[in-house]
């Protein structure tokens, strides 16, 4: 079998396509990464890259071999390919971060556990004594555990804009923390 059957793959619409003129193709690329869908602008790119000067009207010839080999369905699938790939880099790229901001507030709740638990066993008001000496140190401290926190559970400032504006950046679009820690009233 030569592989030109029905059942042969068709190679992906960024690449030449089968008979595809070198020249259409060429001009195709510049169509496809110009991101506008413009065969005149394409156009006067190829000729300005052999150093020619485009002419002030595009030739029919590439309109019509734009409608033959389906420039503008081939771009579309290419860029919506392109949006695919890029939003799984994203996502994974998202679940490593949550992955090391994990491991960060473990460490840190750790060592604050590590703190507490000395100083409780010690005496209590040892710790309240080390609060009282450095809040600063102790509020800091706080301050970075709530706000691994509120990354984790997608809830930063950025993450609420996005969810006021109705387009959330990652999570489920739920309430944000404050409105979680609400006591209802009944």
């Amino acid at each position: 079998m030569d592989g030109k059957g029905p059942e042969a793959e068709a190679p992906p619409p960024w690449e030449i396509q089968d008979s595809e003129p070198a020249l259409y193709f060429d001009v195709f690329r510049r169509y496809l990464l110009g991101g506008n869908e413009d065969v005149k602008a394409a156009v006067a790119e190829w000729y300005e890259s052999r150093g020619e000067t485009p002419p002030r009207k595009v030739e029919d010839r590439f309109y019509k071999a734009a409608a033959k080999w389906s420039w503008k369905a081939r771009s579309r699938k290419y860029w919506a390919l392109s949006r695919l790939v890029e939003d799984r880099e994203i996502q994974r790229r998202r679940t490593r971060a949550r992955a090391r901001r994990l491991e960060i507030l473990d460490v840190e709740i750790e060592r604050t556990l590590r703190v507490v638990r000395r100083l409780a066993t010690e005496d209590e008001a040892l710790f309240l004594l080390w609060v009282k000496a450095n809040p600063k140190e102790a509020a800091s401290r706080l301050k970075d555990l709530f706000a691994l926190e509120r990354e984790d559970l997608f809830d930063t400032a950025d993450d609420r804009k996005a969810r006021d504006e109705a387009r959330p950046l990652g999570g489920p679009d739920l309430p944000d923390l404050d409105e979680r820690l609400v006591t209802p009233n009944k």
